[in-house]
């Protein structure tokens, strides 16, 4: 490792991750749906990039609230009102996005993509035409390539 300009991990230096209609930036902070900003609470926003970074994985109760509340001690309640937010930020009534797995913990099952940070700030409407990013994700879930234009 060269400690002069050390480089992050590929898997760690991804901070944008895409999953159906949203993007779920954590550097800049924002879950998005399309170009709409959702609006969650600091604490269900950090749960949620939590079991996104650890998505098709369960993620154990107690894992999730080290995680999440490090040096606090929680009641089970804060946690069900945060995954509650962001069942209703993801229009996840049927809880088959976050779902429970009862005695284990919880898993997010969305297939999840990294970012494409540069097209996905841009209202849609000024990106290019030929990079769409709805193509371009889907695009890139075949062969890793881009598509020609």
């Amino acid at each position: 490792m060269n400690s002069i300009n050390p480089e992050p991990a590929p898997e760690r230096a991804c901070r944008q991750y895409c999953f159906g209609e949203f993007t779920l930036d954590l550097t800049a902070g924002f879950l998005r749906r399309g170009v709409e900003e959702v609006t969650l609470r600091p604490k269900s926003f950090a749960v949620l990039a939590y079991l996104v970074e650890h998505h098709g994985s369960v993620v154990s109760k107690s894992a999730l609230l080290s995680a999440v509340w490090p040096d606090a001690e929680i009641t089970d309640n804060s946690l069900a009102q945060c995954l509650l937010e962001i069942r209703r930020a993801l229009a996840d009534d049927a809880q088959q996005v976050v779902r429970t797995i009862k005695g284990r913990g919880y898993v997010f099952t969305a297939i999840v993509q990294p970012g494409i940070p540069e097209l996905a700030r841009q209202p849609r409407d000024i990106a290019p035409r030929h990079l769409h990013p709805r193509v371009l994700r889907l695009s890139l879930q075949g062969n890793g390539s881009l598509p020609e234009p």
